[in-house]
């Protein structure tokens, strides 16, 4: 009974884990993509007003 317990909350820590690090994964992705978007609108913006 005790190791079934151990092993439910091993396992409810992994999965949460794994959940976390989607998250980080999805947030840095996210972030990556906007920081991408912004620097290619700078370059549009800015390749226009130097032409």
């Amino acid at each position: 009974m005790i190791t079934l317990s151990v092993g439910f909350v091993a396992y409810l820590l992994a999965k949460v884990g794994m959940m976390w690090e989607g998250v980080v994964v999805w947030m840095i992705f996210t972030s990556a993509m906007d920081a991408g978007l912004i620097v290619f609108a700078i370059y549009c913006f800015s390749g226009k007003e130097f032409k």
